[in-house]
């Protein structure tokens, strides 16, 4: 989960991976506070196997404080989810 520090209208997500830890379907959260979060978007990072690179996801703005990109499916279920680098816009 991200802490923006300030509630912020946000409009996208972009996800680079890590090499092991890939998500292959994923939920993103918005919210106030940690216990009050909506989903604002779910999918599919389409052939992300072979193809590891920075994924983008675009929705319709929302705005809070946290942020939470949650893995519903892993490329390789038995590893965790790591990432090079998340960016909230």
């Amino acid at each position: 989960m991200l802490d923006l520090g300030e509630r912020c209208l946000i409009h996208s997500l972009h996800y680079q991976p890590a090499q092991n830890g890939m998500i292959s379907h994923y939920e993103i959260s918005i919210g106030d506070t940690p216990e009050q979060m909506r989903q604002i978007a779910t999918g599919e990072f389409s052939n992300i196997r072979n193809n590891p690179i920075m994924q983008d996801v675009y929705f319709a703005p929302a705005d809070g404080r946290y942020v939470r990109l949650r893995a519903v499916r892993m490329v390789n279920e038995s590893e965790t989810v790591k990432y090079e680098k998340v960016i909230v816009q």
